[in-house]
């Protein structure tokens, strides 16, 4: 009797089991937010794994890095303002935007001198009757070249530069002579924006386009003055 007993209580126990799922469970593992889950009947086990934050940055806001949902927004950059030496600069990441600040020209510094409208001195100066005009505009050159000047002197150079002015027009800069000057404090101005002042030499028909005898240049990027030698004209 006992065993009977025994035996209907383990088949109704078999069948509570079997009406409650009737078959093997096919496990989805657990996300962030999801526990496992039985991709056929929808039973759970267990808890949501929950999520690995990584902090907000300037850019990004607060992410879970290991199923990318995102809370928040992004902090922002936080610039500290730009100076002479450096851009405008997050204080947070380091990144950087703009260019530093460039130092204003000496009130004085080209006084004397005409603007260097290009337009008016890219033509012969027999033509346009503004030869050995003092002139000044603000230029950029990326690289020095020597010209070897044989009939001044046995050995003797000039350094050369094609400058680029405000609008993107060429002007022929005459630097200085190897005798008088090194060139490396040229080439330490490669690159930085300038205030020109010199002589208007002409049309230089060798690079097509006018020709200045630089007597000072403001370093606008350093704040430091130049001053070249004067020389004869070599073009």
């Amino acid at each position: 009797m006992r065993r009977t007993t025994g035996g209907v209580i383990a088949t109704l126990f078999l069948s509570v089991l079997l009406a409650a799922c009737g078959h093997e469970h096919t496990w989805v593992a657990a996300t962030c937010t999801e526990p496992a889950t039985c991709s056929k009947c929808g039973e759970t086990d267990g808890e949501p794994l929950g999520h690995t934050w990584s902090e907000a940055t300037c850019t990004v806001p607060k992410t879970c890095s290991v199923c990318g949902e995102v809370e928040g927004e992004a902090l922002g950059h936080d610039w500290e303002p730009a100076t002479h030496e450096a851009p405008e600069t997050c204080r947070r990441c380091g990144e950087t935007r703009g260019t530093p600040l460039l130092f204003d020209i000496p009130l004085g510094f080209a006084g004397d001198y005409a603007f260097g409208l290009f337009e008016a001195y890219n033509t012969p100066a027999e033509e346009n009757g503004l030869g050995d005009t003092m002139i000044w505009f603000n230029a950029t050159y990326d690289a020095v070249s020597t010209i070897d000047m044989p009939d001044v002197k046995p050995g003797m150079q000039a350094f050369v530069a094609l400058s680029k002015d405000e609008g993107g027009n060429t002007w022929v800069l005459q630097l200085d002579w190897n005798e008088y000057e090194p060139i490396d404090k040229f080439v330490a101005m490669q690159g930085h924006q300038l205030c020109v002042a010199g002589m208007y030499l002409g049309y230089s028909e060798v690079y097509q386009a006018p020709a200045v005898l630089a007597e000072k240049l403001f370093d606008r990027t350093t704040g430091d003055i130049v001053y070249s030698t004067w020389f004869s004209d070599a073009f």
